[in-house]
């Protein structure tokens, strides 16, 4: 790691940086909310039946060289499980995102990194489809739909040399609790007789602790682009959210981020089991929700809104009725 850290700040070049959005329809929410408020799993949704929470939009940040103006770089991120390809598939693959990389590296050039977004509850509508029933054939039309859709966004941003603009990071340590406690014989029971050895020789661990100590980095880019990385699948409901309360316009939840502690889900979707409420979840009911709100004082923080030491301009107040008179 030390080496490529080396190796990579000895190729660093000025960029012009630029954003833009567009929106694709090739994922479902898999988790369908009954009546009586049970879970049922719709892993696959050809017919494209209509389901909620989903973030159809794909954030676009283009990276050009300074002279010339062609591409570094552009990363895109949008949410779904790679996994139009199913377990029949015993080849190495990146699936749909391999497939979309591919269409903006040729059309655009530079290198296409993809940044995984809010997918813990989101399949592609082709989800698992075997490689005897047009596989590989759906995953590559996903990837390059996806990757047409990233190409004609990313013409239409110009990206621009702020002068002063400022790369800021910031890490923190976030503790949370254990939504099972595994001392107590019954619950250990029940979790060794769901998931088998993986409970022996790996969760067992991991859930020995009264804490877990979760990273939560926060990247800001100039004022208008935030990433927020949160370290397991996290549900999509918790990205929009994120977008609609950051003050920062281009805001984005990124998943599987400095380490892996399986689902985050819902306070709701906790209470309503299924896969990734109860099933293949441990962190404490309401992780996901402060994770948010964290995620949020950090980029407070970067943006010089929120301080640890109190200044004397924070404590003078703002009369309406004096800024009304005022020409």
């Amino acid at each position: 790691m030390t080496k490529l850290v080396v190796a990579a700040s000895r190729k660093l070049t000025p960029v012009k940086v630029g954003v833009g959005r567009t929106e694709v329809d090739y994922a479902h929410n898999r988790r369908r909310l009954l009546p009586d408020g049970r879970i049922a799993m719709q892993w696959r949704n050809a017919e494209r039946e209509p389901t909620a929470p989903v973030d159809r939009e794909v954030t676009i940040v283009r990276l050009d060289h300074v002279a010339g103006g062609s591409p570094v770089a552009i990363l895109f991120h949008y949410a779904c499980h790679p996994v139009v390809l199913g377990a029949d598939n015993l080849k190495y693959s990146a699936d749909y995102v391999g497939e979309a990389r591919r269409v903006v590296e040729r059309e655009l050039g530079g290198s296409c990194l993809f940044l995984q977004g809010g997918a813990g509850d989101i399949n592609p509508y082709v989800d698992k489809t075997p490689i005897d029933q047009g596989g590989v054939e759906e995953m590559r039309k996903m990837g390059r739909g996806i990757g047409r859709a990233v190409v004609a966004a990313a013409r239409d941003i110009s990206p621009q040399e702020e002068a002063g603009q400022t790369i800021r990071f910031l890490e923190r340590r976030i503790p949370v609790g254990i939504r099972w406690d595994i001392h107590d014989p019954k619950v250990r029971e029940i979790l060794t007789r769901v998931y088998g050895d993986r409970f022996t020789h790996y969760l067992a661990e991991i859930l020995d602790t009264p804490a877990l100590d979760l990273s939560l980095p926060t990247l800001l880019i100039g004022d208008r682009l935030a990433l927020v990385g949160m370290p397991g699948e996290v549900f999509v409901d918790f990205q929009l959210r994120l977008k609609r309360v950051s003050p920062v316009e281009h805001t984005l939840l990124v998943g599987y981020t400095n380490g892996y502690h399986a689902y985050f889900p819902t306070i709701r979707d906790a209470a309503a089991g299924g896969y990734g409420g109860k099933v293949a979840t441990y962190v404490a009911v309401g992780t996901g929700e402060r994770l948010v709100d964290e995620g949020l004082i950090s980029i407070y923080r970067l943006l010089d809104k929120l301080h640890d030491v109190p200044r004397a301009e924070d404590f003078r107040l703002l009369e309406w009725d004096h800024l009304k008179r005022s020409p």
